[in-house]
């Protein structure tokens, strides 16, 4: 998702529900711990370690042994789980 429709809906979300917000979008690390470190009370992270190749990997790779490689509750998920989690638990240990 562009990082300006992240932002439109963040801005929406938390209009509709009268919360006071400030919505920021990075696309890159730095510009992420940037605002970290300046005091954020909340952040939304959303990644994809290794792109939309690994996903296509990801869900293919399980098909011929008869496995679900949907990334949400199958073989998938799990793979993408595997790259994903140490890069978050990394973001949010700094």
């Amino acid at each position: 998702m562009a990082p300006t429709v992240l932002r439109a809906s963040v801005r929406a979300a938390t209009g509709a529900n009268s919360f006071v917000a400030t919505a920021l979008a990075h696309i890159d690390r730095e510009g992420l711990q940037e605002r970290i470190e300046t005091g954020a009370d909340f952040v939304l992270v959303q990644i994809r370690v290794g792109g939309q190749r690994a996903r296509l990997h990801d869900e293919t790779a399980p098909l011929p042994c008869g496995c679900i490689g949907q990334e949400t509750t199958g073989a998938g998920g799990f793979a993408k789980a595997m790259r994903t989690v140490p890069v978050v638990l990394d973001i949010a240990d700094h």
